[in-house]
């Protein structure tokens, strides 16, 4: 199985700590513990957390053949604080690297699958390559995560989401952007008008996840855990769906190995903590 990531490299910033992050590479690096083949598409600059960040790439697995080492314009960052509930608020750097991603010129076509995000999309260059990258038609299946940080996630690119991806992600909060009141009613709207989109899945935090298709829905709940921080939470949920998704598994099977990977990172300090053995076995792909 090969999957390709597009979007942001970038460092969160836990007051004075420093974790490497940003959705797509939490994404990428959760599908390759989970056994898949990854690359992601992205870029950094030529700085001292640019080249670090690059170390820590290679060390996670995941393919550096597609990122870029942009000068002149710095890493992204984002300074993230937490509430009591471990629950972040975020504050994303402009002008940074991954907002001028290059698309490849030359790219496999034999990936099962693009993961990309509506955060890299907020500045016209990273939007241009990520719209070019779609044409080549690389892969069948194209995952959405919808992230709305700050104000980044406009009508344009909204829509460019929703044209683009055959499965769609996104939380209960966001989910408000639709303005379709409920989960059923949102879910049914999106499905009706985008006819590119066969599967929208939902989390609703400890609640558990919800998937909806032309032919059925799904629910699966959480684990109980106790929340220490729920950065990086959504994300690791997202590779382990799509990961059960393409080997195979029946779509409950997917939500619920999903929620139980989502329930043990929020467990953890850091979006892409290491996994116990057992747990593996319970949401890896056979």
């Amino acid at each position: 199985m090969k999957i390709l990531a597009f979007g942001e490299i970038l460092w969160d910033i836990f007051g004075g700590e420093q974790k490497l992050g940003g959705a797509p590479l939490n994404f990428i690096t959760h599908c390759t513990r989970l056994g898949a083949q990854t690359q992601i598409i992205s870029a950094v600059g030529k700085d001292a957390l640019g080249k670090q960040a690059l170390d820590m790439v290679k060390m996670s697995g995941v393919g550096t053949d597609y990122i870029e080492t942009l000068k002149k314009i710095p890493t992204g960052y984002c300074e993230v604080t937490l509430d009591e509930n471990g629950t972040p608020s975020y504050y994303l750097a402009l002008g940074v690297a991954y907002d001028n991603i290059p698309c490849p010129k030359r790219i496999d076509k034999d990936y099962d699958a693009l993961y990309f995000g509506s955060l890299a999309l907020r500045e016209e260059k990273s939007m241009e390559s990520f719209l070019k990258l779609v044409s080549k038609g690389v892969t069948k299946e194209v995952f959405c995560d919808i992230n709305i940080r700050q104000d980044f996630c406009t009508g344009e690119i909204l829509e460019t989401c929703l044209k683009n991806a055959t499965i769609l992600k996104f939380s209960r909060e966001e989910m408000e952007i639709f303005g379709k009141g409920s989960l059923i009613a949102t879910a049914e709207y999106i499905l009706s008008v985008y006819t590119n989109i066969h599967t929208v899945v939902i989390t609703m935090d400890a609640d558990g996840a919800c998937c909806f298709t032309r032919k059925g829905r799904w629910f699966a709940k959480c684990p109980e855990s106790e929340v220490v921080s729920t950065v990086g939470a959504g994300d690791s949920f997202s590779a382990a769906f799509l990961v059960n998704y393409l080997s195979g598994e029946k779509v409950s099977v997917c939500l619920n190995r999903a929620c139980t990977l989502g329930s043990y990172v929020v467990t953890q300090l850091g979006a892409i903590p290491e996994y116990p053995e057992q747990l593996l076995a319970q949401i890896k792909p056979q």
